[in-house]
């Protein structure tokens, strides 16, 4: 059984971050902009996304110096056995 944990609270800056990491993606700057937060914030939240069963892709652009972070599909996590 997967165990996927609940999306972020609706109209929170994490739900924000997360709607604006789907489709094609931004970049921690883009991200700072919309949220009011360092780099150092965002890559935490980011962090904490994946925790809850987000798979969240980093890729270097070509034409730009940053990476862009891309929400894919949420990963199924497997529950450990005892």
């Amino acid at each position: 059984m997967s165990d996927i944990h609940p999306p972020p609270k609706s109209g929170s800056k994490l739900a924000l971050l997360a709607q604006r990491l789907r489709g094609a993606g931004t970049t921690l700057s883009d991200l700072a902009t919309a949220t009011g937060w360092q780099a150092h914030t965002i890559r935490s939240a980011i962090t904490g996304l994946r925790k809850r069963g987000f798979r969240i892709e980093r890729t270097r652009s070509e034409t730009a110096e940053s990476s862009i972070y891309r929400l894919t599909t949420p990963s199924q996590r497997k529950r450990r056995s005892k």
